[in-house]
């Protein structure tokens, strides 16, 4: 205990620092000290000094120049990209598949109304096959007798008397000459016209352009999506003049067609009507 109180006492016991001119011995300063005094200034002095270290690092641009010592910023950054690279990936599948699908339609590789693969409609639930109606089933043969009495037409949306789309009145994309009619088993899955000068080609629908592309074979094309999952095809054009994403109204050119450009061919205008991946015969809709 004795010795304890030693310690203490000569922490606590007082020194004089003289600051004395080495010529003259004159006093310039002094100051009185002890050694508690002296450990605890400079163990403040320790933590301020650390204290102005540390915020100089977080606070300021040098933190960057710690190996392993992220921006919060940076990391929001990474993240962001990753979630637009993620959402571009989807993008370009999406493209691809319809890309895929429009190409599919211009090769002619589509069911059509009489076909037995015709497309699924992926907005109807029950999607009911016209083959179904010649399959001999003793439980359904009423039903069928009874359908075929009415004919009812199977696709939704359109009416079983004239087989007119409700509420839609088509516009004719062109005045001209028919030479050939809706001919799916020849993979012809419109009509064929001649025109008798070079004319504008007009929408039939109000839409947006989905497709705009050029063949040899078909030379300028473009498919017209409009609603209720209806597409309109215009092919065999001389010129097109929209763009894909512009949106057309009704009985707007699209394009440029017939005319001494397109008469070494039999047919100088193509056009062709789907519903839901299934061809129709635009001659049912559109006099001609």
């Amino acid at each position: 205990m004795a010795k304890s109180k030693d310690i203490l006492q000569k922490l606590r016991d007082k020194y004089r620092l003289v600051i004395l001119n080495d010529k003259t011995f004159e006093e310039k300063a002094s100051v009185r000290l002890s050694r508690l005094n002296v450990f605890i200034v400079l163990s403040i002095a320790v933590v301020l000094f650390a204290s102005a270290i540390g915020s100089l690092i977080v606070f300021t641009p040098l933190r960057e120049y710690i190996p392993g010592y992220a921006d919060v910023s940076m990391r929001r950054d990474l993240v962001d990209l990753f979630r637009m690279v993620d959402s571009l990936e989807t993008s370009v599948r999406q493209r691809d598949a319809l890309l895929g699908n429009i190409r599919q339609v211009i090769d002619g590789q589509v069911g059509t109304e009489s076909s037995k693969d015709s497309f699924p409609t992926p907005d109807v639930g029950v999607r009911y096959e016209t083959d179904l109606l010649h399959v001999a089933a003793p439980f359904d043969s009423l039903l069928r007798l009874q359908m075929e009495f009415e004919n009812v037409e199977l696709r939704l949306g359109v009416q079983s008397d004239n087989r007119r789309f409700l509420g839609v009145t088509f516009f004719r994309p062109v005045e001209g000459q028919l030479v050939k009619r809706y001919a799916p088993d020849e993979r012809l899955y419109g009509v064929g016209l001649v025109l008798n000068r070079e004319e504008g080609i007009k929408a039939t629908l109000d839409g947006s352009v989905i497709y705009n592309g050029f063949s040899f074979g078909e030379q300028h094309v473009i498919c017209i999506q409009h609603a209720s999952n209806l597409v309109s095809w215009y092919k065999q054009m001389n010129q097109s003049l929209k763009n894909v994403g512009d949106y057309v109204r009704a009985g707007e050119v699209i394009g440029i067609g017939g005319g001494a450009a397109s008469g070494t061919r039999p047919i100088q205008f193509e056009f062709q009507l789907w519903y839901n991946g299934i061809s129709l015969d635009p001659a049912e809709y559109i006099n001609f």
